[in-house]
Formats: C-alpha cells, structure tokens, sequence
C-alpha cells in the first residue's frame, strides 16, 4: 500500500508539473502586427522575458483590438497559465478563449488540467483525446494517459505510452521542458517518456540502478542535452557502488 501512495503522489506531481510546462510550446508570442503601442509594450515584455507585463499589455489589447480578440485570449491563458503559474486567473479565462477558439488543442489542453482537477476525469479524457485527433500530436495522447496513472492504473497508462514509446512510426516531437529553474529547453517527447520510466522504478521502491540508467541512457540518445536526464543520470551514477574488479 505504502508503494502505490509513493507512486501515486508523485505521478500527480509529475503530470501537473508536465502539464504546466510542455504543452503550449509557441502560443505565447502570437499577436497579429500593428501600430498600437500596447503592441510594441507586449513585444518588448516578452522579449524580456517581463511576463507580469506581457500579461497587462495583453489585457489592454483584448479591449482595444478586438480584431485579433482570438489571439490575444489564446496567449493571455499561455501566459497566465504557463508562465506566471497564475492557475487562479488561467482557470477563468480559459473558457472565454475557447469560445473564441475552441478547436484550439494547447486551449483544450489548459482545460482538461482543470477539469481533472476538479475530479472529472472523464471529461478530461475526452478532451485530450479531442486535441489528440485535432492535432495529431502525441503529447496530448500522453496528458490522455497522464489520466489513468494519477488514478492508479498504471498498466493502462503504460499500454498508452507504450504504443508511443515502441511504434516504429513515431515521428520526433519536440517539446518545452524545464532545463533548470529559469530557462527552458526543446527535448524529444520520447526522451521524457524514458525518464519517466526512471521515475516510475523509484517511485515504487525499485533498486534496480541498471534499469533506471538503461532508460536515462535510451532517453539521451535521443535527445543528447537532455539536462534534466543529465543530472538524473549523475545523481544516480554517484550513488550506485563501485564496480568490483
């Protein structure tokens, strides 16, 4: 029992964390040209990585151009959500945007967190699985299985990631990962689904060092500048015995 409430809380931890920073790659710079000031305010804050001020310039332009309203929601959650961890605000502007925009899958996305946040699972699930077929990108059939692992049905969460991990016919899909508390990184989602399975073995009270570094080697094959498989790999060198001669 005290391994399946090990696994559980960290697989909620990880798909919310995964969540919050992968899967809205590109959408927070979207804002059509024009000669308003507020739109040069909001060039210069992103550019400057000055995100509370991105998010009032973006306030500002959904009043005053409402000719590319869509646009300015769209990146207004971005923001909200994946920038300021402001998940308060996120949560009441998502449904504005996707009125503006609801075959939007990053917005369908923003939505099904909240939805199983608020326990209904099930809706969430659909909603992935909407922005999966609207997309064609595997990293919402991966939020989809995310689903069955904080509900702790592991198998059915591995038979989901299986089916992208081994198919031959998965192509390179590049996503936003943390690279360490400031700065970001593109890594293949391949590569964080390997690690993963490193976190899985530790999570359920695994020793078995030679798998957890099989995995973090496979993931960085894939993507060799994988910082965060990196220093899993460091950590768990430095702690593994001695070879015996």
């Amino acid at each position: 029992m005290r391994k399946i409430q090990i696994f559980h809380f960290y697989m909620f931890r990880r798909f919310f964390l995964v969540l919050v920073v992968l899967f809205l790659l590109g959408s927070c710079k979207n804002s059509p040209k024009n000669d308003n000031s507020w739109k040069e305010v909001y060039k210069n804050a992103y550019t400057n990585h000055d995100y509370n001020t991105a998010v009032v310039a973006l306030n500002h332009l959904i009043i005053t151009d409402s000719a590319n309203i869509k646009v300015h929601y769209d990146s207004l959650v971005n923001y909200y959500f994946k920038r300021l961890n402001n998940y308060s605000a996120a949560k009441k502007t998502i449904d504005k945007a996707m009125d503006l925009n609801p075959e939007n899958a990053k917005l369908m996305a923003i939505k099904g967190v909240f939805l199983a946040e608020d326990g209904k699972v099930d809706e969430a699930r659909e909603i992935y699985q909407k922005a999966f077929k609207q997309s064609g990108e595997n990293k919402y059939l991966y939020m989809y299985a995310a689903t069955y692992a904080t509900s702790n049905n592991l198998p059915e969460y591995l038979r989901i990631v299986n089916g992208i991990l081994y198919n031959s016919a998965t192509k390179p899909e590049l996503v936003e990962v943390p690279a360490d508390e400031e700065t970001f990184q593109m890594v293949d989602l391949r590569a964080i689904l390997y690690t993963d399975r490193v976190n899985i073995l530790a999570g359920s009270g695994s020793k078995d060092g030679a798998a957890m570094l099989s995995y973090l080697d496979s993931a960085l094959m894939i993507s060799p500048d994988y910082k965060q498989a990196l220093l899993m790999k460091n950590k768990l060198i430095s702690g593994m015995p001695a070879p015996r001669n």
